[in-house]
């Protein structure tokens, strides 16, 4: 009889242990797919990011996203990171010093074309 309770307990166990690979193979996944850019590169997508540029980024970033009041996001200069990824959370959720947080604002896919636009405006 304890046999078959260390073996009931080694199959327990094995079971957790799959199921944590399983969620961890799985949450690295949507990880993954959320911090790549889906509209990388798209015409369609750079224009509809420059008109939501143009609604919501230009009165502090400036015309072409070098205004001196705010900082440059022409010149590769990352305070955050420069992944799109990093750009993601910055517009999203906003950093210190002046800079809102525009989820709930902006959707996701809105922010995504905002940053296939300044993509094009790197120098």
């Amino acid at each position: 009889m304890e046999g078959n309770n260390i073996f009931e307990e080694y199959r327990e166990k094995m079971k957790n242990i799959i199921l944590f690979l399983i969620s961890l193979v799985l949450m690295t996944f949507i990880i993954s797919s959320c911090s790549k850019n889906p509209y990388e590169g798209r015409e369609d997508a750079i224009k509809e990011g420059a008109a939501l540029y143009k609604q919501h980024c230009e009165k502090c970033h400036g015309l072409q996203g070098s205004c001196g009041v705010c900082p440059n996001l022409t010149d590769g200069d990352w305070k955050y990171g420069g992944s799109d990824r990093d750009f993601f959370k910055s517009i999203s959720n906003g950093r210190p010093g002046g800079m809102p947080a525009w989820k709930g604002i902006i959707n996701k896919d809105g922010i995504w074309k905002i940053i296939t636009y300044l993509r094009t405006l790197e120098k």
